[in-house]
C-alpha cells in the first residue's frame, strides 16, 4: 500500500492507494501536518510513502520525519527533471519549474500522449501548454479566482461578498464587475491557449484541477476539459519512479 501527499499552499491532501490496482482506499485532506497525522490518515498501513511540497516551510521535513517513525517508511519526494514521462522541460533551470506544475504536466501527458493543456485552478491559477512531442510550451501563473478578489480587497475600499455566479458579462456593479472581470481574464488566457494548440491542426488533450476547475469549465463553456481532482498526485507515480528514498538524498551524511 502506498500514502501520496501533495502539500499545497492551502492544504495537505492525502491518499492511500492500493499498488496492485491502483484504487485509493482512503483519502483526505488537511491544513497542517498536525492535523493531518491526528486524523484518519494515521490509520493507514502503508509499506511506501511519497510526496511533493510548494511551501517554503518544513512541512514536508516533518511530515517525512513522522512517517518514518511512524511506520519505518522513508519517503521519496518527488523532483522535477529535465525529462521525465515523456515530458521535457524546457526552462534554463529545471528546478524552477513548480513541483505542482510538473506533476500535473506529467499526468496529463501520460494519459494521452498528445498535445495538452493542463489548468490548475487552487491558490494559484496556473496554465500551462504541451506539444504532441512532449515539449513543454510554457504556462501562466495568476494569482486564483478567490487571491484575486482578497487581493483587490486589501489594496483598495472595494468589499466584496462571496462570488454568486460564473458569470463573465460586464458588471452592473463594482461587485460585478471585479468578480466577472477576474473570471473573463482566466476564461481569455484559457481560450487563447486552446486555440493556439487547436490551430497546429493536433488532437489536443485537456484537463484541469483544483477547487475552481467546475466553476471555470462550465461558466467558459470548455465542454472538452475532463476535471481530474488529483491530477498532481497522479504524477507522483511517474516523477517518482525509480527515483531514490529521501533519506538517501536529502539528509547529511
Amino acid at each position: 500500500m502506498i500514502l501520496e501527499f501533495d502539500i499545497g499552499n492551502s492544504n495537505i491532501k492525502w491518499r492511500h492507494l492500493n499498488e496492485a490496482s491502483g484504487c485509493t482506499l482512503a483519502s483526505g485532506r488537511a491544513e497542517s501536518v498536525e492535523e493531518l497525522v491526528a486524523g484518519p490518515m494515521s490509520a493507514c498501513e502503508p509499506t511506501a510513502a511519497r510526496l511533493c511540497s510548494v511551501r517554503n516551510d518544513d512541512a514536508a521535513q516533518r511530515l517525512q520525519e513522522w512517517i518514518e517513525r511512524r511506520w519505518g517508511v522513508v519517503s521519496v519526494v518527488a523532483k522535477v527533471t529535465r525529462h521525465c514521462g515523456g515530458v521535457s522541460n524546457r526552462y534554463k533551470h529545471p528546478e524552477n519549474l513548480g513541483i505542482d506544475r510538473w506533476l500535473a504536466m506529467l499526468a496529463a501527458y501520460g494519459r494521452t500522449q498528445t498535445a495538452c493543456v493542463v489548468v490548475d485552478a487552487g491558490t494559484a491559477f496556473t496554465l500551462d501548454a504541451i506539444a504532441a512531442d512532449g515539449n513543454h510550451l510554457g504556462g501562466y501563473i495568476l494569482p486564483g479566482i478567490g487571491l484575486s478578489a482578497t487581493a483587490l480587497e486589501g489594496h483598495t475600499g472595494i468589499r466584496l461578498s462571496p462570488r454568486q455566479s460564473g458569470d463573465i458579462s460586464l458588471g452592473l456593479s463594482t461587485e460585478s464587475a471585479v468578480h466577472n472581470g477576474i473570471l473573463g481574464a482566466i476564461h481569455s488566457l484559457i481560450s487563447r491557449t486552446l486555440s493556439s494548440l487547436s490551430a497546429v491542426g493536433e488532437e489536443l488533450g485537456f484537463f484541469m484541477s483544483g477547487g475552481d476547475a467546475e466553476l471555470i469549465r462550465n461558466s467558459g463553456n470548455f465542454v472538452t476539459a475532463v476535471i481530474v481532482p488529483e491530477l498532481v498526485m497522479d504524477g507522483l507515480a511517474i516523477a517518482c519512479d525509480g527515483q531514490p528514498a529521501a533519506a538517501d538524498h536529502n539528509r547529511p551524511g
